[in-house]
């Protein structure tokens, strides 16, 4: 198991560091400490690290659309430990290097600079820790999610997630519990109130949207069966009427945006 890590391979590169990991090879697997580890459930759930570390990856990206942000936090750092160690033992390989990849280390940079510069005292301290946790969470989702299989599944999965987060927007705009916090009252009446869901602010609400509603759109078009259909486009049209009514006027010209692109890379007549 160990010879064929990357650690492994690392050391394989030096004939006389392999001959001593050969030795203590030897060593090891004679120990009552490898027998140990053979006859109990720790191998099968090193095996099964991949598996779990993608059902981290979910689990924080569900945990953000309800939980507080420690929580998050928390689910954050097992994801990026269970890939990291995925990683380390050839559990998954690594995928080439892209432009994306690159634009995402150059934006973190950025970003991370500003926030603890920025902000500066206590407060550029906590929130640029909760970037430094949360950051690490895209190259760890390129990774895990690089199967097709496993791509698939994790749309299926956030958009229906997605579902219950929009009904109880439904059900704030019904009852009257629209914010009116984040109303410009420069533009807008002072009694105009705004959705803002679980997410308690309807800007970042529009931006939760503006992941979601692509995403419905794509995984409905790609769905097979009318009830799979019927339930990505139900899901998607009350993420829509959820969007409208928060208001974001930015969000509104980047789901325009993002509808041109998805349209344009299936016909690019619709341009």
């Amino acid at each position: 198991f160990f010879a064929s890590s990357a650690i492994g391979a690392w050391f394989g590169r030096d004939r006389i560091r392999h001959r001593k990991i050969d030795r203590f090879l030897e060593r090891a697997i004679d120990s009552k400490f490898c027998d140990f580890v053979r006859s109990s459930a720790l191998l099968g759930l090193i095996m099964k690290i991949p598996h779990i570390a993608f059902i981290a990856l979910i689990f924080t990206a569900a945990c953000a659309m309800w939980l507080p942000t420690i929580i998050v936090m928390l689910a954050a750092v097992l994801t990026l430990l269970l890939t990291v160690v995925s990683v380390i033992f050839r559990k998954e390989t690594l995928p080439p290097f892209t432009d994306g990849l690159l634009f995402w280390g150059l934006w973190t940079g950025i970003t991370l600079l500003y926030t603890f510069i920025g902000y500066g005292g206590i407060r550029g301290i906590l929130s640029g820790g909760i970037r430094f946790v949360m950051l690490p969470l895209l190259p760890c989702a390129y990774i895990l999610l690089s199967q097709k299989d496993r791509l698939w599944k994790s749309a299926c999965i956030l958009v229906g997630l997605s579902l219950p987060v929009g009904l109880y927007g439904l059900y704030q705009y019904i009852s009257g519990g629209l914010s009116t916090q984040w109303t410009d009252t420069s533009l807008f009446s002072e009694e105009l109130g705004r959705l803002t869901a679980s997410f308690e602010n309807p800007n970042i609400y529009g931006e939760f949207l503006l992941i979601m509603l692509p995403l419905s759109l794509v995984v409905c078009w790609y769905a097979k069966g009318w009830r799979q259909k019927t339930f990505f486009i139900a899901t998607g049209l009350i993420l829509l009427v959820n969007m409208f009514l928060t208001y974001s006027r930015g969000c509104y010209i980047a789901l325009a945006v993002s509808a041109l692109i998805l349209l344009g890379k299936k016909d690019k007549r619709f341009l």
